[in-house]
């Protein structure tokens, strides 16, 4: 199931990068990472944060090359980096300020739709609950 459409990604997200034609494949593989990386289950009305972090990855998949990057390729290409002498010049389009970008089986994952997940509690390690914390005084 998708949690999001085309619809939700053109008007409320103000999405413009994935074309109509390719978003269904997008969204469905972008809501299928969505639920391997949360710790507790969608409710049925799916909140704005889960909408919101579908859309960010379905535009990771798109920027990662759309069917490549749902069959783990482009995490694996490295791009090139040569260098002779002192001088080098590379083109590593997967390795922003040092890191390589995360990914689940190959497939990337969009940094800040983990991080709207989990200042929403839904990478908590209390899986299935509904508090994002242990209060202080029952630890």
């Amino acid at each position: 199931m998708s949690y999001i459409d085309f619809s939700y990604y053109n008007e409320m997200f103000s999405g413009s990068v994935i074309p109509e034609n390719e978003f269904a494949a997008l969204a469905a593989a972008a809501s299928d990472v969505i639920d391997a990386l949360v710790s507790k289950a969608v409710p049925k009305e799916v909140p704005d944060c889960i909408k919101k972090a579908t859309a960010y990855q379905a535009e990771m998949l798109f920027s990662h090359g759309s069917a490549d990057a749902l069959a783990g390729i482009t995490v694996a290409l490295g791009g090139f980096n040569e260098k002779v002498g002192d001088y080098s010049i590379g083109n590593n389009r997967l390795n922003t300020a040092g890191a390589r970008i995360p990914s689940i089986g190959g497939i990337p994952v969009s940094g800040i739709a983990v991080a709207i997940l989990r200042k929403n509690g839904y990478l908590s390690r209390l899986a299935n609950s509904d508090i994002a914390y242990a209060p202080e005084e029952d630890i």
